[in-house]
């Protein structure tokens, strides 16, 4: 019995590790979003993909984004914001769609120049 209870717990450790993984980075992705329909340059951009690509839940995610929109004065986009918290609301539809697509290589990421 304490083998088959070590084992479950064993698959539910995994499976909430890989949640957490996925998790991150559909928010990740969604920050990247959000900062590319913002306008912010390349090296702004990546420091704060990486502040909020680092939060491990929903709530830390909401505190790092609202410190960088605290420190940025606002200029992150108001409807950039409601358009994150719009997909947060459909959170599973959103979760089902990123372990979909979870096995595809993700692509080198673009440069481009940055408007003045």
């Amino acid at each position: 019995m304490m083998k088959e209870a070590h084992k479950l717990y064993s698959q539910a450790s995994d499976a909430c590790r890989e949640y957490a993984e996925i998790n991150r980075r559909a928010w990740a992705r969604l920050a990247q979003i959000q900062l590319e329909l913002a306008g912010f340059g390349l090296e702004s951009a990546t420091r704060q993909l990486r502040i909020l690509g680092e939060a491990r839940t929903p709530a830390d995610f909401w505190a790092a984004e609202s410190e960088l929109w605290a420190e940025y004065g606002g200029r992150v986009n108001e409807s950039c914001r409601q358009t994150v918290e719009v997909i947060s609301e459909r959170r599973e539809q959103v979760m089902a769609c990123v372990e979909r697509h979870a096995t595809r290589p993700e692509s080198a990421p673009r440069q481009r120049k940055s408007a003045a």
